[in-house]
């Protein structure tokens, strides 16, 4: 069986006087399919907050499970 991939956004906010970030998972498939989502990413806006700068990843779905149990 093919290994399981996770495409995640990071957003990073702009408060008036602190920084901080946010990564939030979008999608789970193959690689590929991952790839192709990751190419066509033309960055990320909040109605709510300012975005300040936004990234995209793409990890091994037993990594980004592992990072998203064990962080605070």
């Amino acid at each position: 069986m093919a290994a399981e991939y996770v495409v995640a956004y990071e957003i990073f906010y702009a408060n008036n006087d602190a920084s901080y970030d946010s990564i939030y998972e979008f999608f789970r498939g193959s690689k590929r399919r991952c790839d192709d989502i990751a190419r066509g990413f033309a960055g990320v806006t909040d109605e709510c907050r300012p975005v300040k700068f936004s990234a995209v990843v793409v990890i091994e779905a037993d990594k980004w499970d592992e990072f998203s149990t064990n962080s605070p």
